[in-house]
């Protein structure tokens, strides 16, 4: 028991790049002791577990639970050092796709991913294959040349592929995506606005389509290889393709040679994107002249004129937990699978609240779900 105790606070460790006498100057022990700790040669306290806890970023029990053949993290950062913001995503992401593990269990309902594997190398370069991919998978979800309106939902819903906003770093963090072979996550930034959260959900979703199991942690500054390339043109040409754009300028009856900065606002709105985002396509398909574009940009501020037009803040909050994730908690306490407390942990929130938040799942599953026969229904 010592030994598989100590086994996983050394891995726990490493996962962050934290060496022994780094982790034991915060824990207030000698590094011998922390060696004896994680070789099983010296019982922990439950004072110490805590804080190893807390230090390394792992629910307790982590540490006391048997190993459950966590994600496998095959990662790379392009031209940078695994810093702490990236470890910490990876970590973030592994609790998370742990958590998915164990609710599955409890709940009795399976969120294995359906993402469908790509070869970028299959076309000519990245960005051909990036565009190409995104046609293709437009066409399996069935979007045709709507704009996507929740982009998070649709990858939820079709793809169970789960987006996490509970993760705050304080570093240059976008998102990150994650897989264990098959359940998949992506988590992303909250703190950035809509439209950018949404362009790396879409990022991260090219990323898993040509990845599969591994993970992939962006920041900003990273350079460009073909990979990135190829998950920047997948971005663009998923939410914003010529066809839709086309539609949507015609629609409103666009005048192309003088287009402004309230129309490129009402059209990053539609497809719930960045007023950058829909600037660089419009000037990337010729509808706007790359001259006009530089003036539009210097000109606008476009959170504080998208507020003047009333069209949706792009400041909302990303909610932290994705639905299915929530739906599951509720499901495995209803069957008993989980306590209240236990519960709380999976939300992230106090016991009384996780409950009021389960009375009121229960309410509404009631009413909506099985009318009234007394028993919620599954996930769909």
């Amino acid at each position: 028991m010592l030994h598989e105790l100590g086994t996983k606070i050394a891995e726990a460790r490493h996962s962050l790049g934290l060496n022994q006498t780094d982790v034991a100057g915060k824990l207030g022990v000698a590094r011998t002791t922390l060696a004896e700790i994680e070789t099983g040669e010296r019982k922990v306290t439950a004072e110490e577990l805590y804080r190893l806890a807390d230090l390394l970023q792992r629910p307790l029990d982590y540490f006391f639970g048997p190993s459950e053949g966590g994600a496998v993290f095959a990662f790379r950062l392009t031209g940078k050092e695994v810093d702490e913001t990236a470890r910490g995503a990876l970590v973030h992401l592994e609790n998370r796709l742990t958590d998915l593990r164990r609710l599955e269990r409890f709940s009795g309902v399976s969120v294995t991913s359906r993402l469908k594997q790509y070869r970028a190398d299959a076309w000519r370069n990245p960005t051909v294959a990036g565009r190409a991919v995104a046609s293709l998978e437009r066409s399996r979800l069935r979007l045709a040349n709507s704009p996507i309106a929740d982009l998070r939902a649709v990858l939820e819903q079709r793809v169970k592929l789960l987006a996490f906003g509970d993760y705050r770093p304080k570093g240059d963090f976008s998102g990150a995506f994650g897989s264990d072979g098959q359940r998949s996550a992506l988590l992303v930034n909250p703190l950035h606005i809509r439209g950018r959260v949404n362009f790396t959900l879409a990022h991260e979703y090219g990323h898993a389509l040509i990845r599969g199991q591994g993970a992939q942690v962006e920041l900003r500054g990273m350079l460009q290889d073909a990979e990135e390339q190829f998950a920047n043109a997948f971005a663009a040409s998923f939410l914003m393709p010529m066809e839709a754009i086309e539609e949507a300028v015609e629609y409103a009856g666009i005048d192309l040679a003088s287009m402004s900065a309230d129309q490129v606002l009402v059209l990053a709105s539609q497809f719930a994107v960045s007023f950058a985002a829909m600037l660089a396509r419009l000037e990337h398909f010729a509808i706007v002249d790359r001259t006009h574009g530089v003036a539009l940009r210097k000109a606008t501020k476009p959170v504080a004129r998208l507020r003047e037009l009333g069209l949706p803040d792009q400041r909302e909050e990303f909610a932290a937990l994705p639905a299915t994730y929530e739906l599951l908690t509720y499901m495995a306490f209803h069957k008993a699978g989980i306590s209240r407390s236990r519960m709380a942990e999976f939300l992230n929130l106090d016991p009384e609240a996780a409950y009021g938040r389960y009375l009121a799942w229960v309410s509404e599953n009631l009413v909506r779900g099985t009318g009234g026969r007394g028993q919620p229904s599954a996930v769909a």
